[in-house]
């Protein structure tokens, strides 16, 4: 169910849990749901049929999970797809590191982001760039190689996709420390979060497409 309002993290956490604690949802089927519109919307960001190529800037979190599954689907439909781990592959676990271990038996290609110029070379030889790195739960300043990875992603010129919120920006008040990474659409989960009402956080969000996950 979609919802008008603007969600805290806070509220963001209380609808996750209560979609899986008292309706039973599995956290699995939450991120499918999320990721595979992602992915719809992706194909749509790139002129509406899969014959491009799409890189993948994944956290270790849930919203890295929503990357991965992203990334499953548009291989899926004929896509060129690569991801880049902006995280320490041991330490994903639970329903992302599934759908990670998902993508890699499937032979999708997985970096580690301590490449600097690989990194440099998938996002300018990628159509569609999808930050899938940092939530709602992040708030703070952002630390290297996160700052370098989104001015770079920043600085491409590219298509840019961000899940559920753009990197580096604060859920709950919109504001941007130092760096965020700045989407031509943000597909954000269940209602818009309140940082999004911030003066400027359209600066960052692009335009923003709510999804519902099946809660």
């Amino acid at each position: 169910m979609q919802n008008s309002k603007h969600l805290t993290r806070e509220q963001v956490q209380d609808y996750d849990r209560k979609a899986m604690e008292e309706k039973g949802i599995p956290g699995m089927i939450l991120m499918e749901n999320a990721g595979r519109s992602c992915a719809e919307k992706c194909i749509e960001l790139a002129g509406g049929k899969p014959d491009f190529s799409a890189v993948v800037f994944a956290g270790g979190g849930n919203n890295g999970g929503d990357g991965f599954v992203a990334a499953r689907h548009l291989n899926l439909c004929g896509a060129e797809v690569s991801v880049m781990l902006a995280a320490d592959e041991t330490k994903i676990s639970g329903d992302a590191g599934e759908n990670l271990k998902i993508i890699k038996k499937m032979g999708l290609p997985v970096h580690n982001v301590l490449d600097t110029e690989k990194i440099r070379e998938m996002i300018y030889n990628s159509d569609v760039i999808i930050d899938a790195m940092l939530g709602t739960g992040f708030s703070g300043s952002l630390r290297e190689p996160l700052k370098g990875i989104i001015s770079m992603i920043n600085d491409a010129g590219k298509k840019v996709l961000a899940v559920d919120i753009p990197s580096g920006m604060n859920c709950n008040t919109g504001e941007v420390e130092d760096i965020a990474v700045k989407a031509e659409t943000t597909v954000t989960f269940v209602a818009r979060k309140k940082g999004f009402a911030a003066d400027d956080a359209a600066d960052y969000t692009g335009m923003v497409t709510v999804a519902g996950i099946g809660g």
